[in-house]
C-alpha cells in the first residue's frame, strides 16, 4: 500500500486498504494517512477528503499529519481558499495541528504573491498556539 501511496496511485492504495478491511484488519492512522497522501500527491483533494471521512467512520482519530496532508491536497489541487477554510475550521474545532499544516498554505500564498493572505495564515497559526518554524519565517519572508 505504501509503495502505491508514495507513487501517488490512490486507486491502488485504496484497493489495499479495502483488502485489509476484508481480511478483518483495522487500518490505523498510518494506513489512512498513506492513502490520503496518495490522493494529495495526485491533486485529488475530494478523494483525500473522502479518506478523512472514511478514517473518522472507522473510529480512527486524525493526527496532525492527517490534517497537514488534507491542507496540502487542497493546495495541490489549486484550491488555497478551500485549504484556508478547512484550516480555520480545524483551528476552531481545536484539532491537532502542526506548523506544516500552516506552512503549506503560507507557501501557496507566497508563491502567488499574496503576502496579505500569507500574513493572515501566520496570524491564524498564532491563534492556534502553533509555534512558527524556520520554514514558516522563511516562507513569510519570501512573500514580501
Amino acid at each position: 500500500m505504501h509503495a502505491h501511496a508514495v507513487g501517488g496511485d490512490g486507486t491502488a492504495a485504496q484497493r489495499w486498504l479495502d483488502a485489509m478491511v476484508l481480511a478483518g484488519l483495522q487500518p490505523d492512522a498510518v494506513a489512512f494517512n498513506s492513502l490520503c497522501n496518495a490522493h494529495a500527491k495526485a491533486g485529488h483533494a475530494d478523494a483525500a477528503i473522502r479518506v478523512l471521512e472514511q478514517m473518522r467512520a472507522a473510529g480512527v482519530a486524525p493526527s496532525a499529519a492527517t490534517h497537514s496532508i488534507l491542507v496540502s491536497a487542497l493546495v495541490t489541487a489549486g484550491r488555497p481558499a478551500d485549504a484556508e477554510a478547512a484550516l480555520r475550521q480545524l483551528v476552531g474545532l481545536h484539532e491537532r495541528l502542526s506548523a506544516s499544516s500552516f506552512n503549506v498554505l503560507i507557501a501557496a500564498y507566497a508563491k502567488s504573491g499574496d503576502a496579505a493572505r500569507a500574513d493572515g495564515v501566520l496570524r491564524l497559526m498564532a491563534d492556534a498556539r502553533i509555534a512558527p518554524t524556520l520554514v514558516t519565517y522563511n516562507t513569510i519572508a519570501s512573500a514580501h
